[in-house]
């Protein structure tokens, strides 16, 4: 009677304890679930105060500040020397063709329709005079896109493309043009003082 009173205490004490250790897993699972619910919360609250300031900024006349806009025409950007540009291409996004094809042209860039073709008897090139290939790059700052741009335009065989750079700051189209002459380009790009908010309210 003794032994089996112990055997039947000690039974009890090792299910007491498989209680305990489901328990605390239990509570580690519950602790888990309150944490990823916090974080979604606070992750909700932050993704809405963002949007709530950008919305506050966007509907305010000093966005970007007077401050801001002044500094960016008084400096150019971003810091280029043109002196460096033989050493090779400053790869940006988006200023690759592939890129834009993707998210621009849903894989359906009409490059075709402006590339040299070559007839059977003769090199010379068939092409609608009236189809040009054009791209703006708005903000092109020191003309890293633009460049870019001009470059595989060249490279792929476009007969007729237009590449135009629109920046505000004179100082930062200074510095792109003096970058666009130490190329080749077939086509040399544009350049154009002004601000797009202004180029789509006038237009």
């Amino acid at each position: 009677m003794q032994a089996n009173s112990r055997a039947g205490v000690s039974a009890s004490s090792e299910d007491l304890g498989d209680e305990d250790s489901e328990n605390d897993v239990v509570v580690q699972q519950i602790l888990r679930v309150r944490k990823a619910r916090l974080q979604m919360q606070a992750e909700k609250k932050s993704s809405t105060d963002l949007k709530t300031a950008t919305m506050r900024m966007l509907s305010t006349n000093s966005y970007p500040s007077e401050e801001v806009y002044s500094q960016y025409l008084e400096y150019p950007y971003p810091f280029r020397d043109p002196n460096n540009e033989k050493e090779g291409f400053c790869f940006v996004s988006p200023s690759n063709l592939l890129e834009l094809n993707h998210f621009v042209f849903r894989s359906n860039l009409p490059l075709e329709q402006f590339r040299l073709k070559d007839t059977d008897d003769s090199q010379t090139c068939e092409m609608d005079s009236a189809r040009t290939f054009r791209v703006l790059v708005a903000g092109c700052g020191t003309g890293d896109a633009v460049i870019l741009l001009s470059e595989q335009l060249s490279r792929v065989g476009v007969l007729k493309y237009e590449v135009v750079g629109l920046d505000p700051s004179s100082r930062s189209l200074e510095i792109a043009e003096a970058r666009s002459k130490m190329h080749r380009f077939r086509v040399v790009p544009r350049f154009i003082e002004g601000d797009m908010e202004k180029v789509i309210r006038s237009t």
